[in-house]
């Protein structure tokens, strides 16, 4: 079944992972050992199941590379 909150998010969004994302015995293990990970939406698929690929990039580990998610696994970055 396709995402139905694919308009949750656009292309450049920063994003972290959700508690739900972050319990998926499918998140890469470094996301979850880095809280502070955060990515940026580079390409939406709509009607995809897993719609919105993510570039992730931390300061903790230097890492930068890219995953698919659902929109349930994402959450926005809030500004203060």
């Amino acid at each position: 079944m396709a995402d139905r909150n694919h308009t949750k998010f656009k292309v450049g969004d920063l994003v972290v992972l959700s508690s739900y994302g972050l319990g998926l015995k499918s998140c890469p293990k470094w996301l979850t050992i880095f809280p502070q990970t955060m990515g940026y939406i580079i390409e939406k698929n709509v009607g995809s199941t897993y719609p919105f690929k993510v570039k992730w990039f931390s300061n903790d580990d230097f890492r930068e590379v890219s995953f698919i998610h659902s929109s349930r696994e994402l959450k926005s970055v809030r500004y203060k």
